[in-house]
């Protein structure tokens, strides 16, 4: 059996990095150099996994060439960190500095049931994601077994 799924990354700046769970994201953050300092694993080996709904800290600032309308992000979008999901960073050197310069959150969690679907529900706690989860495969067995009869 596989294992399937995408690491998130939040820096102690916020900015969110995602990658395939084969391809972890090595070092300091891409954007501003800075210690990543959270992260969480989503699994998606059979489903399309249980996303958190990361609270935003500041938007994205983007400039428009007023020619062709081309849009550029100038400085990206960051994020809350979530203290109830992930992992926070350990370094046991104590040579980095880990502590965020954006506040803290509370995650919640969207379900993605099959690809390219999404539950409209927004969950409080992954158990509840969880769950959710496990009704709807229930209710899918239910309808075949209904449907070949």
């Amino acid at each position: 059996m596989s294992y399937e799924g995408e690491e998130l990354y939040l820096c102690a700046n916020g900015h969110l990095h995602q990658r395939n769970c084969y391809n972890e994201l090595e070092g300091n953050c891409p954007v501003c150099e800075v210690p990543i300092v959270w992260r969480m694993g989503v699994d998606q080996t059979n489903h399309a996994g249980i996303w958190p709904v990361f609270e935003v800290y500041a938007e994205a600032k983007v400039e428009t060439c007023l020619c062709c309308n081309h849009t550029k992000v100038i400085k990206p979008e960051t994020y809350k960190i979530p203290m109830n999901q992930g992992h926070a960073r350990e370094d046991k050197s104590g040579d980095v500095d880990l502590r965020a310069s954006v506040p803290s959150s509370i995650a919640r969690f969207k379900v993605y049931p099959h690809y390219g679907t999404e539950s409209e529900k927004v969950f409080d706690t992954i158990d509840e994601a969880v769950q959710y989860l496990d009704d709807e495969e229930d209710r899918q067995i239910k309808e075949r077994e209904q449907y070949l009869r």
